[in-house]
């Protein structure tokens, strides 16, 4: 029993340590990316990669540490819990939502609102309407109200609707070449690019 008790709390550790070098690794990246230190840059201009990474995931984690320092202390469970409630009840659901809407509006925002005025009128149209009530809505009908989040529901789908109208009239395009061109602007290329993938293997 107790070998297996070993092992189980063995396996629960290597998980964690597992699960935290994905987190900082993604952190990592973009960091990079932002900064343009990715290999392609650094190689041509002759500077060490290797070295550019330890100093960004030195940073992360020493951030990391500063963070959750506090989860240390007495108080640090009752923390724990109101951060575990507010992740798992609100933010999950929030940052795939708003990591849908930008696959499929903001993946290809800047090419697609270079064809003409019109697009760029469109893409602007149907961001800034659905944006802004669906901000102040899921805020308010939360916190001022709740009990009553059906309200929001409806009133995201109203104000979806109403931007979707707004952008598809501003665009003075056929219904087919804004579905594809403004509404899914991301989300076709996206498609066609694993389409490709897929076909080529």
């Amino acid at each position: 029993m107790g070998a297996f008790f070993t092992m189980f709390m063995l396996l629960l550790y290597v998980a964690g340590i597992d699960s935290a070098w994905s987190y900082i690794e993604a952190l990592i990246t973009n960091i990079l990316d932002h900064f343009k230190m990715n290999s392609m840059t650094e190689n041509r201009e002759g500077i060490n990669h290797g070295m550019k990474r330890i100093g960004a995931a030195f940073f992360v984690v020493m951030i990391g540490i500063a963070l959750t320092a506090i989860f240390t202390t007495n108080f640090g469970w009752i923390l724990f819990d109101l951060v575990d409630h507010y992740i798992s009840s609100y933010i999950i659901v929030a940052v795939g939502f708003m990591q849908c809407v930008a696959v499929g509006w903001l993946f290809e925002y800047h090419s697609t609102a270079a064809v003409s005025l019109e697009h760029t009128r469109s893409l602007r149209y149907l961001g800034i309407i659905f944006w802004l009530p669906t901000c102040l809505t899921c805020f308010y009908t939360n916190a001022a109200i709740p009990g009553y989040q059906w309200i929001g529901a409806i009133i995201i789908v109203f104000f979806t609707l109403v931007a979707i109208c707004c952008s598809y009239k501003v665009s003075k395009m056929s219904f087919g070449s804004w579905y594809h061109e403004i509404l899914l602007c991301g989300v076709d290329k996206l498609s066609m690019s694993i389409t490709s993938l897929s076909n080529a293997d």
